[in-house]
């Protein structure tokens, strides 16, 4: 069955009884999954069936006393939160209208029963009454969706101020009637500003993307809004200007400030080839950019939506708050009955009696119970984001608070992945040749160690060969054919898997790993053919990241598929003691696996394709975002700044989120615990103490008010390795830039930026080609054309189709024909002219 995801703004919802409501009568439409209602947000996201419509779903939410509109994110999701953030704001104006038009005749209406407390003339009781009217209008939304609530059968926190205000007016209690509904209000009010602080990371992220583009078109350059972009536009990104879209440089140079997707404060050289990704502030060159992701596809949009989706997730604290919600309000309302017969029955007057029931109606705090855990987890989220830590569920950060065993891939993880050949030992074959054959069967692989081998062929300039039925063996190295002969090249697992002897080189390979090196080893036709030492430093943050787990009661352990003696090299230098290695990717998920029977928790960290089993089963997956596709995929979470020190703050910022829901929960439980008891009169009898049904309203907001504001803590709360946060994108400006003030790169871009993109069209003119090429058969062949032609002077860029077999080049001028035949032939291929 195919599923698509869809999104909703709800409104009308007050508390935590109304989200519960909308979550389960949504879910039980027919082709309904994965319902998820998110109070903070006043968003409802949802799996549905393709005979489910979006009408269905809205007309649901309707009949429920809801309403509900469809979020279009085919803009990225930059313009969802847009649209929650308009929605928020919109929320929080009408509520200021309300509150200051409540207080304007509440006011007088408060100082003519003061004036007139005792008792009051009939002409005075009809005035009060007359100011009332006002205050009850601006609050009618109360009514409207407490009385549709009960009615329904499923009251909410609007039932009990709607009853309690009702029953105010009805008895002629008019000041504490406007008091209740006021108050209420300015609590909300109150509330609604502080949960947009809990969202404002994301805005802030949002805010960094562009919203128009400068397109190049001939000779000259458009400006379009940035969600009108296409696959292989060329887009303009002037001096000072952030980049509106993922894409390769096309021309130009400049150094770009890329801080807030990867905390790394120094601006990061960009020339023709290399990637940028949109939000990134470019310095003072000019470039060129050919578009390569649309703007729902950005990796900030990804981050944004990842982010989103997170804190709309539910730890399993939430749930025993979620329970008690559901029945809250049936049994205050059943209590507040009970009490305004047991003082009428104890003797005391009508009035009395009333005026503690209402107490009771309207101290009581759903909403308090139902904002104890997402404000927390939204916060929590946000902060993480702010420290380049992508979570992608809530409950990761509650298991995270419980971890006391972390575990680590060697490669990539605790070094910094960039692995270089250093000793080479070729057996009965000379060195060169052996070097080829290496870097050739490495010609498709992603892994560091394959980068490695193939840079230090093309720093000797040997050009690698055509390989075929090349195949990755997980955990061990390669394998394909170069000529018809087989060709194995990986570490000495691989070899003695596939019968090969490494005796020659064995005293080599253990010097190498006694160093903290990697050995992999070449074999053709089953004999040895040498071997290759390569060695990678650890990452400079890892020996005091491992510090402080240990301080913190986390035990470190590698995992890794290296030789033990490497593995126990790197460990020793960083303070890790327990290392094991020789592992293949079935190898570490058995290990994590027989540490959670053990009893722990266990958290692990990697990069690549051999680490997703472990990071799968893991209690807390962690991928570091210069790792693979598939291990991020299979991870809780991805870690931007691909540094140990944000393993450390996950586990640091879990204890102080899942502290924080505690706390919000006692409170919560405590509040109502402690003050339906003293509404209800628990202490007049001993000590003459009551509380009015003005001071139970205002109590009643301010504990919302109170788990909001205790959750919005996490966002000023230092977390431990956490990297200070960057300034506002101008102040970025001239940091990142110090030659030029942010002021005047403001300025200068928004005065230069026509006039930079008009320069570069007119200085580079582009011409295409389409040359046909027999010869080639698989993505080998492909990228072997692809990187040939690219490495001609004046090609800009390379789209090679194996079905039709051609390749489209564009170049920045004119290239001979013969120049294109001679590479294409160089390469191993027929040019067809």
């Amino acid at each position: 069955m195919v599923y698509i995801t869809k999104k909703f703004i709800i409104t009308g919802m007050t508390c935590e009884v109304c989200r519960s409501r909308v979550e389960k009568g949504v879910a039980a439409l027919v082709g309904a999954k994965d319902v998820s209602v998110n109070l903070l947000t006043n968003s409802m996201t949802m799996n549905m069936e393709e005979n489910l419509t979006v009408r269905d779903v809205i007309a649901k939410v309707e009949a429920l006393g809801y309403g509900a509109e469809e979020i279009l994110e085919d803009a990225g999701a930059d313009s969802a939160l847009d649209k929650l953030k308009q929605n928020r704001e919109h929320n929080l104006k009408e509520a200021k209208k309300r509150l200051l038009g409540s207080f304007l005749f509440l006011i007088p209406l408060a100082a003519l029963t003061f004036y007139y407390m005792e008792t009051a003339p009939i002409t005075v009781k009809v005035a009060e009454f007359a100011l009332l009217i006002p205050i009850l209008y601006f609050n009618r939304n109360y009514f409207k969706s407490g009385f549709r609530a009960l009615l329904s059968k499923a009251p909410n926190m609007d039932s009990l101020v709607a009853l309690g205000a009702t029953a105010s007016t009805a008895y002629g209690f008019f000041d504490s009637a406007g008091m209740i509904v006021t108050l209420i209000t300015l609590g909300k009010f109150l509330e609604l500003r502080a949960k947009g602080k809990a969202s404002a990371a994301l805005e802030k992220m949002a805010a960094i993307l562009p919203k128009s583009a400068r397109r190049a078109v001939g000779d000259s350059a458009e400006e379009v809004d940035v969600s009108k972009l296409k696959l292989g536009d060329i887009v303009i990104v002037a001096p000072f200007e952030r980049a509106p879209a993922d894409g390769i440089v096309v021309s130009g140079e400049s150094a770009l400030d890329e801080s807030f997707l990867t905390g790394e404060a120094t601006p990061v050289l960009k020339k023709e080839g290399y990637e940028i990704k949109a939000g990134s502030l470019n310095g003072a060159g000019a470039l060129k950019v050919r578009v390569t992701s649309l703007a729902a596809n950005s990796g900030v949009s990804k981050i944004l939506k990842l982010v989103e989706d997170a804190s709309a997730s539910k730890p399993k604290l939430a749930m025993l708050a979620d329970k008690v919600s559901g029945v809250f309000v049936p049994i205050v309302i059943t209590l507040s009955i009970v009490v305004f017969f047991m003082w009428f029955a104890l003797g005391e007057s009508v009035d009395f009696a009333l005026s503690m029931a209402i107490s009771v109606l309207v101290i009581s705090c759903p909403c308090a119970l139902g904002l104890a855990t997402p404000v927390a987890v939204m916060a929590g989220i946000s902060k993480a984001a702010e420290m380049g830590l992508l979570i992608k569920n809530g409950e990761v950060l509650e298991r995270a608070s419980a971890v006391n065993i972390a575990c680590f891939d060697k490669t990539g993880t605790l070094t910094q992945g960039k692995a270089e050949v250093a000793e080479v030992y070729p057996v009965d074959i000379d060195e060169e040749e052996l070097v080829q054959k290496a870097a050739s069967i490495e010609m498709v692989t992603e892994h560091p160690l394959a980068r490695a081998v193939r840079e230090y062929a093309a720093k000797r300039n040997i050009a690698p060969l055509q390989a075929d039925n090349v195949q990755a063996v997980f955990g061990r190295g390669v394998k394909g054919e170069i000529n018809g002969r087989e060709i194995l090249f990986g570490n000495e697992n691989l070899l003695l898997y596939e019968n090969v002897s490494v005796e020659k080189l064995k005293g080599a390979a253990g010097r190498i790993a006694a160093l903290g090196g990697t050995a992999l080893f070449l074999a053709e036709n089953k004999e040895l053919k040498g071997l290759f030492g390569l060695f990678d430093q650890p990452k400079a943050s890892a020996k005091e990241a491992i510090s402080l787990l240990r301080k913190m009661n986390v035990t470190p352990i590698v995992l890794t598929g290296d030789s033990q003696k490497t593995a126990e090299a790197v460990s020793r230098e960083i303070g890790i003691e327990q290392t094991i290695g020789n592992l293949l990717p079935e190898g570490k998920a058995k290990e994590v696996k027989r540490l959670q029977e053990a009893g722990h928790k266990v958290l692990m960290a990697g990069d690549g394709v051999n680490d997703a089993p472990s990071i799968m089963r893991a209690d807390v997956g962690l991928a570091m975002a210069g790792g693979t596709e598939v291990a991020a995929e299979s991870a809780d979470g991805i870690l931007i700044k691909n540094d140990l020190s944000s393993v450390v703050a996950v586990i640091d910022l879990s204890k102080k989120v899942v502290t924080t829901i505690k706390q919000n929960l006692f409170w919560a439980f405590f509040y109502n615990a402690l003050a339906i008891p003293v509404a209800a009169g628990a202490l007049y009898s001993s000590f003459g103490i009551k509380l009015t049904p003005a001071l139970a309203a205002f109590a009643m907001s301010m504990s919302s008010l109170f788990v909001v504001t205790n959750s919005l803590r996490l966002k000023i709360r230092t977390i431990n390795h956490e990297t200070p946060p960057r300034e506002s994108a101008q102040t970025a400006v001239s940091s990142a830039f110090p030659e030029r003030g942010c002021a005047q790169a403001s300025d200068y871009a928004e005065r230069e930026g026509a006039r930079a993109a008009e320069a570069i069209i007119k200085e580079e003119k582009f011409m295409e080609k389409t040359l046909s090429i027999k010869g080639m058969m698989c993505e080998h062949c492909k990228a072997h054309v692809t990187k040939a032609l690219s490495s001609l002077d004046g090609v800009s860029s390379v789209e090679v189709d194996l079905e039709k077999g051609t390749a489209k080049v564009t170049t920045e001028k004119e290239i001979e024909d013969s120049v294109f035949e001679k590479t294409i032939v160089d390469a191993g291929y027929e040019y067809v002219k």
